[in-house]
């Protein structure tokens, strides 16, 4: 994946009294790069950060496939897909670039008129400012040790497997 084709930094937006906010032009630049027959509309789901994650119809898709796999029998599986299904939507982009959000999806993630654009490499996310400004600051006191558990997974991930197997001999061997 090149640098082009990834959803990096931030962008400030305001929605309009209708519901709708325009994409950021480099955002766009990006969705229009990454699936150009299907820039024109993109999946959206809350996310449990309380922010609505916006992403190419291809990603969208493959998160669709995944709640499709999962067994409505397990609990935890069926709150995933309950939630999941029930917090999406998809969101055609106008003629101006702009998307009209779900009120529910607003209301839940605490989104008002002024918004952040995020990106997160394969999509985007759009928070309430004042609630992205808030998890910013939480994170950052914590970004420190997050970092060093990803480093340390990384580095144990990269070790051989070792096997010990203790065996007691059978009575017939001894």
């Amino acid at each position: 994946m090149t640098i082009e084709r990834t959803f990096l930094g931030n962008e400030s937006m305001t929605i309009d009294a209708k519901g709708r906010v325009a994409f950021p032009a480099r955002f766009l630049a990006v969705l229009r790069e990454i699936c150009p027959d299907q820039a024109d509309a993109v999946g959206l789901v809350v996310s449990p950060d309380r922010s609505i994650k916006i992403m190419p119809l291809p990603a969208f898709e493959k998160s669709l496939e995944t709640w499709r796999n999962l067994d409505y029998q397990v609990p935890a599986e069926r709150m995933v897909l309950n939630m999941s299904t029930s917090l999406a939507d998809v969101a055609q982009l106008d003629t101006q670039n702009r998307i009209k959000l779900n009120q529910e999806m607003m209301g839940i993630c605490s989104i008002d008129r002024q918004v952040v654009f995020t990106g997160n490499l394969q999509y985007m996310q759009l928070y309430d400012t004042n609630v992205w400004r808030e998890s910013i600051q939480e994170n950052l006191k914590n970004l420190s040790d997050a970092t060093g558990e990803v480093a340390r997974r990384k580095d144990q991930s990269q070790r051989p497997v070792q096997y010990v197997i203790n065996a007691t001999p059978s009575p017939e061997t001894v």
